[in-house]
């Protein structure tokens, strides 16, 4: 009996949605992403990912990114093409988005070691909308790569994974 009220109640909260959130064709969005930290074990980390998608199915949006990266001891450059795709849930705030991207990495370490990578990037995080078009988001970020490109406590390894916040604006 509880479970079926706890049911009702539940529906009966969602009927009330009447405005959700959604990305219509035709909308594009740039994003910014990054990090400053000048006291890591490596020197000063800085980064910094510029990102421009155009949503050409509700909710379904493709695009390109660039990113830099650099902690004293190795930076990279990376471009990448991604795709996301946006759960609507019936709210007017939260937005739950899934996002894969490809891509390839240039980059120079210690010793002046260069070296050159496919990369895969996962994501999974949620969107808050402070106003219709700017959004804040978070999300899992998980990163494998072709060579061993990113620093990893005393090594360089081939994957990284780590939380990523940013800022979305949509015109």
């Amino acid at each position: 009996m509880k479970r079926i009220a706890l049911a009702i109640a539940a529906a009966a909260l969602t009927v009330g949605s009447v405005h959700a959130v959604t990305l219509a064709p035709g909308t594009m969005e740039t994003r910014v992403s990054g990090q400053f930290d000048s006291t890591t074990i490596n020197g000063s980390l800085t980064e910094l990912n510029i990102s421009y998608g155009y949503f050409f199915l509700d909710n379904l949006q493709a695009g390109g990114r660039i990113g830099f990266f650099d902690n004293d001891n190795v930076t990279l450059y990376t471009v990448s093409a991604f795709t996301e795709y946006n759960f609507e849930i019936g709210s007017e705030d939260w937005l739950p988005y899934v996002e894969g991207a490809l891509g390839l990495a240039d980059g120079d370490g210690e010793g002046g070691v260069t070296e050159f990578a496919v990369t895969l990037q996962a994501q999974a995080g949620i969107k808050y909308f402070l106003a219709p078009n700017v959004a804040i988001s978070t999300a899992v970020v998980i990163d494998f790569a072709s060579d061993e490109i990113y620093p990893d406590e005393d090594r360089y390894d081939n994957n990284d994974a780590r939380l990523q916040l940013a800022i979305r604006y949509y015109y």
